[in-house]
């Protein structure tokens, strides 16, 4: 958990730099998001894949 934490804290800082979260960040903000939802979502869907694939050849 935490390296995803540390994750998120390093996407966040790439994109959106020192700045605070305000409305004029937003849309930088959202992108950020954007970018780490769908980078677990892979790590997740290749989790699953590989689940599957062990359970299989038991």
């Amino acid at each position: 958990m935490m390296l995803s934490m540390g994750a998120v804290l390093v996407v966040f800082a790439v994109i959106m730099g020192s700045t605070a979260v305000t409305p004029a960040i937003f849309p930088e903000f959202l992108r950020s998001l954007h970018l780490i939802f769908l980078a677990f979502g892979i790590l997740s869907a290749f989790g699953v894949v590989l689940s599957l694939l062990r359970n299989r050849l038991r």
